[in-house]
C-alpha cells in the first residue's frame, strides 16, 4: 500500500511542477497554456485511480495463497507437503481424492471417469481437468496447496501444458513450487530400502540398517526388495517424470512472463538432497504470502 500511495503522491508533484513550468510559458499563449495544464491534471488523475484500482485488485487477490507443488517421486514432496499443512492455514488437495469423491458422489464427471479406470486406461484430460476446477471453483476463498500427485499418471494434474493453461484461466496461483532434487539422490535413497513384509517394517542400508544384514531385527526373517524399490524401477520412472513434466516446468516459467513487473516468476524452484535442507527455504517463500502459524524446525 506504501508503495501505490508513494507514486499516486510522485504524481501530484509532477502535476504542480508541470503546471508551474507551463504558466511560466508566454509563448503558447494562455488558452494553449490552461488546456495544457487541464489535461495534465487529467492525465494525472486518471494514474492516480489506476493505481488505486491496482492496490485493490491486489488486496482483494492476496486474501487467499494458492499454491501447486511438484517434485519427482522420491523427492520428498509428500513430507513438504505435511510440514506446509502444519505450519500454515492450508487446505490439502490431491487429485486421486477428488476424484475418488465425484465417483463416490456419482457425479456425471465421476461416472465418466470410472469407465476408464475400471479397465485400467488413462483418464482423459478433459475429465480430469473438469474435475478439478470443479473442486477449486467452490474454494474461490480458501487457501489451499494442490498436489500434482505425478507418480499416479492416471489421475495426475497437471500433467499437460493444456490442464495447466486451464487451471491458470481459472485461478490466481501464487506459485509452482517445484521440488529439484538430483535424481542420483533419489535412486540412492530408494533402493536402500528393505522390507520385511509379515509387519511392514523397513530399513534402509545407509539410514536405518537392520543389526544383521538381510535380517528382520524381531523375527529373524529374510527381508525383501520391493518391486518398487529397485533401481531399475525407480530409473524408469524418473526417465518418464522428466520427459512428461519437463514441458510443464518449462510452461511455468516462461508463460506468465508479466509476473516479472511483480517481481517475482510463477515458479520457484528448491535445490537440495533432503528435505530438512530444503525446508526452511520453502517456509520462507510460503510466508511471503501468508503469516504462518508457526516455524517447525526439524533436525
Amino acid at each position: 500500500m506504501s508503495w501505490i500511495m508513494k507514486k499516486i503522491l510522485e504524481y501530484h508533484l509532477e502535476a504542480r511542477v508541470r503546471r508551474r513550468v507551463i504558466s511560466n510559458s508566454n509563448f503558447l499563449g494562455w488558452p494553449v497554456n490552461a488546456a495544457i495544464v487541464i489535461l495534465s491534471d487529467l492525465n494525472n488523475f486518471l494514474n492516480g485511480w489506476q493505481l488505486i484500482l491496482q492496490l485493490l485488485h491486489f488486496m482483494l487477490r492476496s486474501k487467499t495463497t494458492k499454491f501447486i507443488i511438484m517434485g519427482p517421486p522420491g523427492s520428498g514432496k509428500g513430507t513438504i507437503s505435511e510440514r506446509i499443512l502444519k505450519d500454515f492455514k492450508m487446505n490439502y488437495l490431491a487429485t486421486g481424492n477428488m476424484l475418488r469423491n465425484e465417483m463416490s458422489q456419482k457425479t456425471d464427471l465421476g461416472l465418466e471417469a470410472k469407465k476408464y479406470i475400471d479397465f485400467g486406461k488413462l483418464v482423459p484430460d478433459q475429465i480430469i481437468t473438469g474435475v478439478v476446477l470443479n473442486k477449486l471453483a467452490g474454494m474461490k476463498n480458501e487457501n489451499w496447496l494442490l498436489d500434482g500427485q505425478f507418480l499416479y499418471i492416471k489421475t495426475g494434474f497437471p500433467r499437460t501444458i493444456q490442464q495447466a493453461n486451464a487451471i491458470l484461466e481459472n485461478e490466481e496461483i501464487n506459485a509452482v513450487l517445484n521440488l529439484d532434487i538430483p535424481f542420483q539422490v533419489i535412486v540412492d535413497r530408494i533402493r536402500g530400502r528393505w522390507t520385511h513384509v509379515a509387519s511392514g517394517r523397513v530399513y534402509h542400508t545407509e539410514f536405518n540398517p537392520p543389526k544383521v544384514p538381510g535380517k528382520d531385527d524381531e523375527s529373524g526373517d529374510e527381508l525383501i526388495q520391493r518391486e518398487d524399490d529397485k533401481e531399475a524401477t525407480v530409473r524408469a520412472r524418473l526417465d518418464y517424470y522428466n520427459t512428461m513434466t519437463k514441458p510443464l516446468l518449462e510452461y511455468f516459467k516462461f508463460i506468465y512472463l508479466y509476473l516479472i513487473f511483480r517481481g517475482k516468476n510463477l515458479l520457484v524452484e528448491f535445490r537440495g538432497k533432503y528435505s530438512n535442507e530444503i525446508w526452511p527455504h520453502v517456509h520462507a517463500y510460503i510466508a511471503q504470502n501468508t503469516s504462518p502459524l508457526s516455524f517447525t524446525t526439524y533436525n
